[in-house]
Order: C-alpha cells, then structure tokens, then sequence
C-alpha cells in the first residue's frame, strides 16, 4: 500500500498521490462502499483526457462492495466510450446543470450522463429521480475558472450522489480538487480519493482543512506550491 498524502483518521478521510491505475490494485476485494468519481470523459480536452477503460472499470467494481458510479461527457464519442467498457452500465442517469455553461456560442451542454453499475435496491434515503437538476450560478463558474480545474463539480451536486451510492465509505481514483471527499466529509461518510496531479490534492488538503462555506470561495483552493502535504 503506498504510502498516504494527506489523513484525518477522525473523519476517515485519506487523500493518495498516484495514479488509480497503480493504486487501485494496492486496495482490497470490496475495501469501500462505493466508488463515486468523474473521470476524464475523452473528448479531446486536453492530454491527460484519457478515460477509465474496462480494466479500470474492473478494479473500481472489485473494491467496491456496491455502486460504481461515474460521469460521462454528453459528446457521442464520449457515449460510446463509457458504452463500450465491459461490463456494461447497469443505468444511465443525468445531471441537468441547466445555466452551468451560460454564455458559450452554439447549443449549450446542459445534460451531463452519470454511468451507474450495481444500481442499490431499494434505493437509501427514499426516491431518487434519475434527472438530478442542480444548476450553477454565475460566482461559481468565476470560481470554476479561478481556481483552474476544468471539471469542477459543486458539493451539492455530490452530496445526493454520495448518499444514496455511498455505502459505508466511498473511494474517488479521479479525485481532482476533492469535491466527492468534500461532500463525503459533511455527510460523516469515510472517504477516500487518488489524484495523479499533486496540485489538485494541495486543493482537495486545503478544502478539508479549510471548513465547509455555503458558496465555496476560490480562496478554498489557493495554497502555496510550497505547502507540505
């Protein structure tokens, strides 16, 4: 097992610095919960726009104990990716972001798919809808960009999904600034998260630390390159 980057044995929270590819196979048949993440989606973003294939896919199923759940991009390439990785999703659901990418030229991307396998029945916490309408308001898209990660999910995106999918504890190998962790810690779930980019952990280090605002200021994000993990 490598060695952590960041604990909080109290809340059970443990940040890794690596990639998942290395260090999914260091974790237990079914050590977490669940798996709840957004992955690359592999729509020639950027280089590091690589998404998870099967055996990633594989792995993530292995550790965790019940759902795997991960974002997809809304793109026909990025469809047939998340389609193509065997097994199969067992549900496709969305994330209806609504005003998220205001402003953009063209036909705005508002629907955002959430690959699901092993779907839990019955469903923790009552009825969940699989259209998950949560928008995103214009001092959170300044945050978005200030803070540099281009896949930025609110906490209250999160919360729902960690809930109802969570489990006992919930794993993110695509942990990025640390927002499944975030959403984790406030529900009082165990969490744990592998980011490649040590970057973002000082960003997800600085969140936990930092306490839980209701606007999530960019301020939350900054620390200096020279803090220790």
């Amino acid at each position: 097992m490598p060695e952590a980057y960041w604990e909080d044995e109290k809340r059970g929270l443990t940040i890794y610095h690596g990639d998942c590819r290395a260090i999914l196979p260091t974790f237990a048949d079914g050590e977490f919960g669940s798996v709840v993440t957004d992955p690359p989606y592999g729509i020639g973003f950027a280089d590091w726009d690589i998404p998870p294939d099967s055996a990633i896919l594989q792995e993530c199923l292995r550790v965790a104990e019940g759902s795997v759940v991960m974002f997809g991009g809304a793109k026909p390439e990025s469809l047939a990716v998340f389609l193509g990785l065997s097994p199969r999703p067992d549900r496709m659901m969305v994330w209806n972001c609504s005003n998220s990418a205001s402003g953009w030229p063209g036909i705005v991307y508002a629907l955002h798919p959430l690959w699901v396998w092993r779907v839990p029945r019955p469903v923790p916490w009552g009825i969940m809808h699989d259209v998950i309408t949560e928008s995103v308001t214009p001092g959170e898209l300044a945050a978005h960009k200030a803070v540099g990660h281009p896949t930025w999910k609110p906490v209250r995106l999160m919360e729902p999904l960690v809930r109802v999918f969570g489990g006992r504890s919930t794993l993110d190998p695509y942990m990025g600034s640390g927002t499944t962790l975030v959403a984790a810690a406030k529900l009082g779930i165990p969490a744990c998260g592998v980011e490649r980019e040590e970057k973002y952990c000082r960003m997800a280090v600085c969140r936990l630390e930092g306490g839980f605002m209701a606007d999530e200021p960019a301020h939350l994000f900054n620390q200096p390159d020279s803090a220790a993990g």
